[in-house]
């Protein structure tokens, strides 16, 4: 039977743990793999000669061959990913502020990446739209949200996004105008020093020289 995709060994410095577990389930899932044991099997196959290694420190005096697959994943992820502190990541999340120049949109997922190990449970939709609002870094998104009298995060971000849109349209609009304008300027001058008729292409108009 073929299957779908390939499982590559875990490197550290490419990979986090937690994402290489969650590509390992993938597979699995791709390839109906049900039985733990052969998912051992092929993840101590596949995981590295390294990675193999710190599995047999750390299941010592066992072999990892003899530690069920789920009881085998927490022992690497507690070595490489040991659980953070839930206070000091809402510390964390709760002085993120956008930096001069970003997206909202790259703002959030930096929000939302915080937030994976802060626990907020129901509360994360909330937790989020008060940093946004808290943390936007720009007075007249700010006092948009804060003028709504129910506000929610989608809500929230759908505002932000769509004034930051308006505000990068209108520099634009400006920046064309005033390319405009500079061209416009300079096309009559050309014509005030040529003494004929040169049509400019930017307004369609017709200068004069003055001979």
């Amino acid at each position: 039977m073929a299957m779908f995709g390939t499982i590559t060994e875990f490197v550290e410095e490419n990979e986090d743990w937690t994402e290489y577990v969650e590509r390992l389930g993938h597979f699995f899932l791709a390839n109906g793999i049900i039985d733990e044991a052969k998912q051992r099997s092929i993840l101590l196959s596949v995981c590295g000669a390294k990675t193999y290694k710190l599995m047999r420190n750390l299941a010592t005096p066992r072999r990892p061959g003899e530690i069920p697959f789920g009881d085998l994943l927490a022992l690497v992820q507690t070595h490489h990913n040991p659980k953070p502190s839930v206070i000091v990541q809402r510390f964390k999340f709760n002085c993120h502020f956008r930096k001069t120049g970003q997206s909202v949109a790259n703002f959030v997922a930096e929000l939302r990446e915080l937030s994976e190990h802060c626990e907020f449970g129901a509360m994360l939709e909330d937790m989020l739209r008060d940093r946004l609002v808290c943390g936007i870094n720009e007075d007249s998104i700010q006092r948009r949200l804060l003028g709504e009298a129910t506000l929610t995060f989608k809500r929230a971000l759908e505002l932000s996004q769509g004034m930051e849109m308006a505000a990068s349209n209108v520099k634009n609009i400006q920046k064309v105008n005033s390319e405009s304008c500079a061209v416009h300027q300079v096309t009559k001058e050309v014509a005030g020093k040529r003494g004929k008729a040169v049509e400019c292409f930017r307004c369609g108009g017709t200068h004069y020289g003055n001979n």
